[in-house]
């Protein structure tokens, strides 16, 4: 489900999206976690504790089709990681 910019990510215990509004993205190979700049963020999504924690990367934002910077909200609940974030405007 997406709204605007907003929508949720769930990434499995095995660092593999279970859950995305891009189906291409479901499934996809953890590796790939990668943005335009070449910033590897998947280990940070990874890393993501109970209490949660802040990351920020390039990614395509849905409500303008544009690239801009998104900082991610990442908590660790019951062996899932849960994402969801907003985007700089520009």
């Amino acid at each position: 489900n997406v709204d605007g910019q907003w929508y949720v990510f769930i990434i499995d215990e095995d660092g593999y999206t279970i859950a995305h509004y891009i189906p291409e993205v479901v499934g996809r190979d953890p590796a790939l976690r990668v943005d335009s700049t070449g910033y590897f963020f998947g280990d940070e999504m990874l890393s993501a504790p109970e209490e949660g924690k802040w990351i920020s990367y390039l990614a395509i934002n849905p409500e303008t089709g544009n690239e801009a910077r998104k900082h991610t909200w990442m908590v660790r609940y019951d062996g899932l990681i849960f994402g969801s974030g907003w985007y700089e405007k520009g």
